[in-house]
């Protein structure tokens, strides 16, 4: 398992068009990728699951990875995270 974590640097936080972002790249590495903010946790690819989070500007998330392909997958996501969150 690969995890990292990262604090949410953008105004509006997650909103629909992040999370749906962040489904499509999971569901690209094969549904391995999970978000947790404080003790919820959550499949990275069901956009209104991540949605459900409400995670906003200064939350920390940890985004894990399992699988075959979770060093692919933990880097696309820290890679949409650093440019986009």
């Amino acid at each position: 398992m690969k995890q990292f974590q990262y604090t949410i640097t953008r105004d509006h936080g997650i909103c629909c068009r992040s999370a749906a972002a962040l489904a499509k790249i999971s569901k690209e590495h094969g549904d391995c990728i999970e978000i947790k903010k404080g003790e919820t946790s959550v499949s990275a690819s069901r956009m209104m699951a991540v949605m459900w989070l409400n995670i906003r500007c200064g939350d920390t998330i940890c985004v894990s990875a399992d699988g075959e392909n979770e060093a692919s997958a933990v880097h696309s996501i820290r890679s949409y995270c650093a440019a986009n969150l």
